[in-house]
């Protein structure tokens, strides 16, 4: 039973959907919505200042739907577009939608039912496919596999650092959530990984559904793809940032985990923020039993006071080294944080 009013006209749920130039594919996003089995809801599109028809055929594929609340902006990014559509969200849950995806009809209908069960839950979200599906080996086969990996508070906490734990469009939040987070923020890095860490500092709690419920469409001119603050550089220097007024606030020594180059762009990102960090070089799958500790520390030294930031793209090595550090006395979330 959903335990939000239904005697009031007013909508339960705001689906938030930026667009920007994406006509061919905003009506089947607009659709999914629109015909999806939960009804009390409203769809507040921001057109971002498109150049081409996407209003037009949002209005089209909306066929006269009230529900649909068109807001423009003059392309000025989308946090801020996102934050201006928040102003015009009337629902006490806040969804997020992109405007060249689409959504299964029971989408909305069940997260909202998971949210009125569980009140210590701020924001839920769901498992995802890619269209068109990519070859299995692929980077985006494994992200997403990963990605869909991660269903509880938990796992998702303890990847935090590693990439976004969840697809940004597929998330339902609480409104008061979000508006204790102030909404997004305009940053040089991903708007939504920011937005997760915040959520994590404020001790709020993430779900993910195991339903796949959203569809993810791969096309080459994205933002995923074209824009800058996606990039290696920028997520890890966002990260960095994170983890540097956080968790290694007042740490005496710093560890860096890692091979190849990804160790070093993260060796740099932490120094340049001042960080003093060891980059001490560890493939544990080599076959090492050890966890190295650097020069200067033995492992049955007293290590408080060290932090340890470790670094590996693979979830299969990421694995083994919270194997290896179970049995070795780093505890993960007080002296231990994996990144990628």
């Amino acid at each position: 039973m959903c335990a939000y009013s239904t005697s009031s006209p007013s909508p339960i749920v705001s689906v938030l959907m930026p667009a920007q130039d994406v006509a061919p594919w905003v009506g089947q996003a607009v659709r999914s919505i629109l015909t999806g089995t939960f009804r009390r809801l409203e769809l507040v599109l921001v057109d971002d200042g498109s150049r081409d028809d996407t209003v037009g055929r949002a209005r089209a594929a909306a066929r006269g739907d009230s529900r649909l609340v068109v807001v423009h902006s003059d392309r000025v990014g989308i946090s801020a577009a996102l934050n201006r559509g928040l102003q015009h969200c009337r629902g006490a849950l806040v969804a997020r939608m992109d405007a060249d995806d689409w959504c299964d009809p029971s989408r909305i209908e069940q997260q909202v039912r998971f949210l009125a069960g569980h009140s210590e839950i701020a924001v839920v979200g769901c498992r995802v496919l890619l269209h068109p599906e990519p070859s299995s080996g692929t980077g985006m086969a494994r992200y997403i596999r990963w990605q869909n990996g991660l269903l509880s508070h938990d796992q998702m906490f303890a990847d935090r650092y590693v990439d976004s734990v969840l697809c940004h469009a597929t998330a339902l939040f609480r409104r008061e959530a979000l508006d204790d987070l102030q909404g997004w923020r305009t940053v040089s890095w991903a708007e939504d990984i920011d937005l997760w860490l915040r959520l994590f500092d404020r001790g709020m709690k993430m779900h993910k559904l195991e339903s796949f419920l959203y569809t993810w469409r791969m096309r080459s001119g994205a933002t995923s793809w074209t824009d800058d603050r996606c990039s290696p550089k920028r997520l890890t220097e966002g990260k960095a940032a994170h983890l540097q007024a956080g968790p290694l606030t007042g740490a005496n020594r710093v560890l860096l985990w890692g091979v190849g180059v990804s160790l070093e762009r993260w060796r740099k990102a932490l120094a340049d923020l001042g960080v003093r960090v060891l980059a001490v070089p560890f493939d544990p799958g080599r076959g090492t039993q050890d966890l190295p500790v650097g020069p200067g520390l033995s492992p049955s030294q007293d290590r408080s006071g060290t932090k340890v930031v470790a670094c590996y793209l693979s979830s299969r090595v990421r694995r083994r080294v919270r194997d290896l550090a179970a049995t070795s006395g780093w505890t993960e979330g007080r002296d231990l944080f994996f990144v990628a």
